[in-house]
């Protein structure tokens, strides 16, 4: 299983849009997902109307009062489950301040019940997290095989880099293997240039100083479009993979409680009036990003 965690340190950049997009791509190419909702914010579960708070991501760090067994595993969507995200994580994780094994307890939890979710059956889990590089996203971090950050072209999503970097670098030094001096953290660290306006003068600044960045070396990975059709996918609960389903279907083929949805038909007309090479588009972003990671 590939674990794949989106994170950074500033808020409203499209984390969690990406992650519920990425996630349905993965799904719609035939692979099995967890998705873990790390989030106190619960963004992503409340986009596939799981408000159950009972048996949440909060219970894999809530040692104390958890064995972590009553953790739920919702299946929500054809080839993707998730584990609900929780109010109370911010409060869990303050509780649990000073645990030693505090920043580890995801990794001890996905070992010790591995088995028991058969967890072996997906492909990939995709984290969600909070825009902070605290407990809950240190958890994340250390049993990633890769990391996501998006930014944004404004001048406080760049300078969020550097922050970001600190702390992972932090993190890096605190989580030692101590019988072999190795650090736990072992995922590959990747940007996403996130909504990018390429004809907008800021849009163009800012890829030249992605290209820049990556002749130096920088792991820059994707770049992203800005494109209405991720604010509406959130918007309406149906992903980008799903639009591109739902739009190669003319409507009389379309099942019976659709047909009879104006809501739904009204939001199937948008899916028809999107370019087709909008949704290659996107779903090349994706390729690439599976690709590397």
């Amino acid at each position: 299983m590939e674990i794949i965690t989106f994170s950074t340190v500033k808020g409203g950049i499209g984390k969690t849009t990406l992650s519920y997009n990425y996630a349905e791509y993965l799904a719609h190419q035939g692979h099995k997902v967890l998705l873990l909702d790390f989030d106190e914010q619960s963004s992503l579960s409340r986009i596939y109307d799981v408000t159950d708070q009972e048996g949440t991501a909060a219970d894999i760090l809530d040692v104390d009062n958890s064995d972590g067994s009553t953790v739920k595993i919702h299946h929500v969507k054809d080839n993707i489950d998730l584990i609900g995200g929780s109010t109370r994580l911010d409060t869990v994780q303050s509780r649990i301040n000073d645990n030693p094994q505090k920043n580890m307890l995801l990794f001890l939890w996905l070992n010790k019940h591995y088995d028991r979710y058969n967890l072996d059956q997906y492909d990939y889990m995709i984290i969600d997290t909070h825009p902070d590089v605290q407990t809950a996203t240190k958890n994340a971090i250390i049993v990633s095989d890769a990391v996501l950050s998006p930014v944004i072209p404004n001048q406080m999503s760049y300078d969020s880099i550097v922050e970001f970097s600190t702390r992972v670098e932090k993190l890096k030094n605190e989580a030692i293997d101590y019988t072999t001096g190795e650090t736990f953290v072992k995922a590959k660290f990747f940007y996403l240039a996130n909504e990018i306006r390429r004809n907008y003068g800021l849009s163009q600044d800012f890829l030249k100083m992605v290209e820049k960045e990556r002749e130096e070396g920088v792991n820059w990975l994707a770049i992203i479009p800005e494109r209405e059709i991720f604010n509406r996918s959130t918007s309406y609960k149906v992903s980008v993979a799903e639009m591109q389903e739902y739009a190669k279907i003319n409507n009389a083929d379309l099942p019976e409680e659709k047909r009879s949805n104006p809501e739904f038909m009204k939001m199937k007309r948008y899916f028809d009036q999107q370019k087709p090479q909008f949704y290659e588009e996107i779903n090349e972003v994706f390729a690439e990003i599976t690709k590397a990671v």
